[in-house]
């Protein structure tokens, strides 16, 4: 052991004093105003609208805005009910925090969307250029209009079906957008079905429908209904990859009789080498269960371990490209 940690002081201090090192500690600054700047960057282009107004523009458009927003609570319920459903499903037998799982409904279910009250000169405004220039300064943040508008949907009728245009102060957020075309279809179905006869109700309790499917295996961990448990092999099979990946590279860097002419062509392809072997243990905890393959894993990371002291000396007589002398 003390040897090893002679050879890995050595090697530091030799790279140390190499340029890649000091550029590397340069770079780390840049590299994490990058991975900052690209997070913010994307969690700003998918923020979603936060106030929408809903516009009938002409008389056969009357009623679609309240049809909408029905629509719209509608689909919100059920998509809380579906994430409150999964969430429990994936969290059974296993305790979380106080109100975690309502947060992680709402994260997942909300539309982003807050139904505002139309303005009133809005709502008057006659179709043309004049309504165009007073929705681009409800969408404007800089302008005086009051309140600040993220999105405004007219709706309307073509050809005896529900239509909408949709502005928003974003040009990349589909959200306002998709979510209208959900109500929009929600809102074309009743009136079809009301025109045939079928009763609201049992359209509205045909929506609200949903099965309950509950996964049974032999070889789940509790021998009949599949848990969360059952679903993470291959995970912890990917949280193992960084560590093997460090001990590849240690065996590589501080111990001179483990390297090879393949050392360099293994440590290349160890991002590879790390995936497949995540995927065979994720295949092999299905077969023999979980616990056994973790401790199998375990066992043959181990012996790996033990055995690189024991790699005849022979290829690494040339000492480490850091300190090996002309």
């Amino acid at each position: 052991m003390n040897r090893i940690i002679l050879i890995a002081r050595r090697e530091y201090a030799a790279y140390a004093k190499t340029v890649g090192f000091w550029l590397s500690l340069l770079a780390l600054p840049l590299f994490g105003v990058i991975g900052g700047g690209v997070g913010y960057l994307t969690a700003a282009s998918e923020s979603p609208a936060q106030s929408v107004a809903l516009v009938e523009d002409g008389r056969e458009a009357t009623g679609l805005a309240a049809a909408v927003r029905d629509a719209l609570a509608g689909d919100a319920e059920r998509s809380a009910a579906r994430a409150q459903a999964a969430i429990a499903e994936a969290t059974k037998g296993q305790p979380l925090p106080p109100g975690a799982a309502e947060n992680a409904a709402a994260s997942v279910s909300r539309k982003g969307l807050n139904l505002v009250a139309t303005p009133a000169d809005l709502a008057s405004a006659a179709p043309g250029a004049a309504q165009d220039a007073l929705v681009r300064q409800y969408l404007d943040e800089e302008s005086d209009k009051s309140p600040h508008l993220d999105a405004i949907v007219f709706l309307t009728r073509t050809d005896g079906k529900p239509t909408a245009r949709v502005w928003s102060a974003s040009a990349t957020n589909d959200n306002v957008a998709d979510a209208i075309q959900d109500a929009l279809k929600s809102v074309n179905r009743r009136e079809a079905f009301a025109a045939a006869g079928i009763d609201a109700s049992v359209v509205t309790a045909t929506d609200d429908f949903r099965p309950t499917v509950t996964s049974f295996s032999p070889k789940s961990a509790s021998g009949g209904e599949v848990s969360m448990r059952d679903r993470i092999p291959v995970l912890i099979g990917l949280a193992a990859m960084p560590p093997r990946s460090v001990t590849l590279a240690l065996a590589n860097d501080i111990l001179p009789e483990a390297r090879g002419p393949m050392a360099g062509l293994t440590l290349a392809t160890s991002f590879v080498a790390q995936s497949l072997a995540a995927l065979a243990f994720g295949a092999l905890a299905d077969l023999i269960g979980i616990e056994p393959a973790f401790w199998w894993s375990a066992g043959v990371s181990l012996l790996g371990l033990l055995f690189i002291p024991l790699i005849p000396p022979g290829s690494g007589k040339q000492g480490s490209p850091a300190t090996a002398q002309p």
